[in-house]
């Protein structure tokens, strides 16, 4: 029996129409969603899995089980136009307005640990990407929610939606006034996959197997020696480090990356405080023209670069690459500098 979701005001028709749909929140037996929570200053403090796991018939309309979405089990429905609904013994009550104008706004009246009952929902079509664990997205939709401010910590304040993807971000109440944000990490979507399972070891694989991210360096151990001429970033201890990154697909669909120039990678150097003291990328010239990657399934994508690197003490340091484009995958990996007792002028 389907799970009725309480509603006690207000019950919203679903309104049929001819317009073209776009799917902001496909909805398909067997499409998993993977989410990290991120606290103030980004540390990750948990994570999120949801999973389409079954659908069912009720009213005339097809309902979609998932396992954790808004933070407890729901039946979601569609209309032909893109929105979404949630399930009641009436029938579909309006969850998300995605083919409503930019700014317009509607109420929703889902008794959740989340959604605050009541809350006037916002909508508004964006320009530019938004960039999450699972890669940089273009055009999200962003959907406010106006709450009051004692609106209980864990109630959603915004969430931004992909089309063909889903829900990649959610801002949520955090407390002492601060947020925290749910942000995608890999999906599965409609055989689609995007972003993939990362470790400060350098070795990335995905939960089950479908996609493996490899960062590596020559060797952990580097000795720095001192440079005054021909040193990129001036005077100082350098070392010369060999980085290479791999994607390989073992899904059976192709993978397409898309590139609005000629950069295929950054490489990014970090001290133990987390601070950049290398950016690759900075300041160099890419050709302005548009390219596509393909990883077609059972191929591996690998980028190799050499970099030069002036570190400002010994230390254990984090190397960091990753791919340019609409779907990014990177890894780090921990090297060790160490200054000899001799350094040679």
């Amino acid at each position: 029996m389907l799970k009725k979701v309480f509603l006690s005001i207000l019950l919203v028709v679903f309104l049929g129409s001819f317009m073209a749909a776009a799917n902001y929140l496909p909805l398909s037996v067997g499409n998993e969603y993977h989410y990290d929570i991120f606290d103030m200053v980004r540390n990750v403090v948990g994570h999120v899995d949801n999973q389409i796991v079954t659908s069912a018939t009720a009213g005339g309309w097809t309902y979609y089980k998932n396992s954790n979405f808004l933070g407890e089990e729901i039946w979601l429905t569609e209309d032909e136009i893109g929105n979404v609904g949630f399930y009641t013994s009436y029938g579909p009550s309006l969850l998300y307005n995605f083919s409503a104008g930019d700014g317009n706004s509607w109420t929703i009246y889902l008794d959740g640990e989340n959604f605050y009952y009541g809350a006037t929902a916002t909508i508004s079509f964006l320009s530019g990407t938004i960039t999450v664990p699972a890669g940089t997205f273009s055009n999200p939709v962003r959907i406010t929610y106006d709450v009051p401010d004692d609106a209980p910590v864990g109630t959603i304040l915004k969430q931004y939606f992909i089309e063909g993807v889903g829900l990649v971000k959610e801002v949520r109440k955090d407390i002492n006034g601060l947020v925290k944000s749910i942000e995608l990490k890999r999906a599965v979507v409609n055989g689609h996959v995007y972003g993939v399972d990362e470790n400060n070891g350098g070795d990335v694989e995905s939960g089950n197997g479908s996609l493996e991210v490899k960062v590596s360096t020559n060797k952990f151990n580097y000795t720095l020696h001192y440079r005054s001429r021909g040193a990129e970033q001036g005077p100082g201890n350098y070392a010369d480090i060999k980085v290479k990154i791999s994607i390989t697909n073992n899904t059976g669909t192709a993978i397409n990356i898309n590139r609005l120039n000629g950069q295929k990678y950054d490489i990014k150097v970090y001290d133990q405080n987390g601070e950049v003291i290398y950016d690759w990328a900075n300041g160099r010239f890419f050709t302005q023209a548009a390219e596509n990657t393909t990883i077609n399934p059972g191929q591996t994508l690998t980028y190799t670069e050499t970099i030069s690197v002036k570190f400002p003490d010994q230390g254990i340091y984090q190397v960091e690459m990753e791919t340019a484009g609409n779907i990014k995958f990177s890894g780090k990996v921990a090297i060790s500098c160490v200054i000899p007792l001799y350094n040679n002028n």
